[in-house]
């Protein structure tokens, strides 16, 4: 597996046997009306690279622009697998949908799918804050994706999905320890404000 870091939580995911995923893509443009922007900005000839993928599958962790940006999506085919987690109400796949995308597969949260063989499983949202404490809300909004590369390779991303510590045992006992782990250091303000405090 080899991953492609572009920006903010967006990926490449480049599985063994040379498929390859797209996770969260915001890569230019500005999201929430203009007040933000991938920093640094990424180079035109990477860009129109990025652009032109025909991924095997696009994953959207959850609908706020940054992660679910209609601009960069609008670049790949609708015929695309969109991967989203069924999450209990329909937002994220409506708004997908009204882009022309043909393909939109809710996965059961927590189950663990086939795409192009790699295992994918979508987490529910963990529910933790900046200060491994319970963030409670009525209704699920973000999510966290696993992939298993066909070699056994292991990538656990958690976009803006804060872990707490007594979810590690869980994730470690089901998925083993994780080659590569993307979790948030810092929220929508002030660098470093938040997640700070993540241990082993």
């Amino acid at each position: 597996m080899q991953l492609e870091y572009v920006s903010n939580s967006g990926f490449v995911v480049t599985l063994s046997n040379g498929a390859t995923l797209v996770l969260d893509p915001w890569f230019h443009g500005g999201a929430y009306y203009g007040a933000w922007h991938p920093f640094p900005p990424i180079p035109d000839a990477v860009l129109e690279r990025l652009l032109a993928l025909k991924p095997a599958a696009i994953y959207i962790s959850h609908i706020h622009p940054d992660h679910f940006y209609a601009p960069t999506l609008t670049h790949f085919p609708r015929s695309t697998p969109i991967l989203i987690g069924k999450l209990g109400h329909d937002h994220l796949r409506r708004s997908i949908a009204r882009l022309g995308f043909t393909d939109i597969r809710e996965l059961n949260l927590d189950e663990t799918v086939l795409v192009d063989g790699a295992e994918i499983t979508i987490l529910d949202q963990a529910g933790g804050t900046a200060f491994d404490g319970a963030d409670a809300v009525d209704y699920v909004l973000d999510t966290a994706i696993v992939v298993r590369d066909p070699n056994g390779e292991v990538m656990l991303d958690f976009a803006d999905n804060p872990l707490r510590p007594e979810h590690a045992p869980a994730l470690l006992e089901r998925f083993g320890r994780p080659d590569v782990m993307v979790v948030p250091y810092a929220s929508a303000s002030a660098y470093p404000h938040a997640f700070w405090n993540y241990s082993h």
